[in-house]
């Protein structure tokens, strides 16, 4: 009746591929006949120009992504508090955790191709499009130092006279590959980390310990980026053993390499800090 929440959910960024305009939830019948025009509607799905009156939109996590909205069934209590922009799910932390165990994520579409691409890598609502444009630096870089190593082996082994050149170039390029293709690990937050004692503490203790690990992070790519400036400033102009150029620009490819990873840093926290969580903290959600 008039008094319940229409949920709508599994329509986001993930839950439906592209995010179309799907968010029209036109109410049921017989409310319409009583003269009712309006509910309170909520879901994750992007805003249709049809739609109308009190619709809550976009809800991130999306459900898909293993938000709290995918959680929600039917006869739980919903509050919505305009004024204090809170949107709460009146159900006990006990039962949230064993409807959890119970939800599964939602496979990609395709296990490859451009669908599987696609849903790797799409943020959700309140982050916006991510084109993840250090990788494709990355692959770029690495099919040169792939070029130079067939022009060293082919000149060495085919030609019998070696470039002399190309160890030194291809090693630089390696460099390179490393600290790019780094901030593409730091973005999706899958370096090496230890979750084990975070089963074993209190919620709100791991938190704060998650919390903690994305800020000292933060603090070391920051420093480590500033650090790099300095040895490049001191040493930039000196030239590479082999070729006349200045080392400087290997040292350019790690300071853009650690920048990367600092501001992806930053951009993890933010998101951790929005979501309530980690993948610390919550493993059977990995990010990406």
């Amino acid at each position: 009746d008039e008094s319940c929440v229409m949920v709508l959910k599994n329509c986001g960024p993930k839950g439906y591929p592209g995010m179309a305009e799907v968010g029209n939830m036109p109410l049921p019948p017989k409310v319409l006949k009583k003269g009712i025009t309006d509910m309170v509607r909520i879901s994750d799905a992007r805003m249709s120009g049809t739609a109308y009156g009190t619709v809550v939109l976009h809800a991130s996590p999306e459900a898909a992504a293993g938000g709290t909205l995918a959680l929600v069934e039917n006869g739980d209590m919903i509050e919505l508090d305009v004024a204090k922009r809170r949107l709460q799910l009146a159900v006990s932390d006990k039962l949230l955790a064993e409807r959890r165990q119970k939800w599964k994520a939602p496979k990609p579409p395709l296990e490859r191709g451009y669908w599987r691409l696609y849903f790797d890598h799409v943020l959700q609502a309140h982050e916006g499009a991510d084109f993840a444009f250090e990788d494709w630096v990355a692959f770029a870089l690495f099919w040169v130092m792939s070029a130079v190593v067939f022009y060293q082996v082919f000149t060495r082994y085919v030609m019998d006279d070696p470039a002399g050149w190309t160890e030194e170039i291809a090693r630089y390029f390696l460099v390179a590959v490393v600290f790019v293709g780094a901030a593409m690990s730091v973005r999706r937050n899958n370096h090496i980390q230890v979750d084990y004692f975070y089963r074993l503490m209190p919620a709100a203790m791991g938190r704060v310990l998650a919390t903690l690990v994305d800020g000292v992070r933060c603090v070391f790519l920051g420093y480590a980026s500033w650090l790099t400036w300095l040895l490049l400033q001191r040493i930039g102009n000196q030239p590479m053993a082999v070729i006349d150029l200045p080392v400087g620009w290997v040292f350019s490819a790690m300071l853009f390499g650690f920048l990367l990873m600092f501001l992806r840093s930053l951009q993890v926290a933010w998101r951790h800090w929005h979501q309530g969580y980690s993948v610390l903290e919550r493993p059977e959600f990995p990010e990406g």
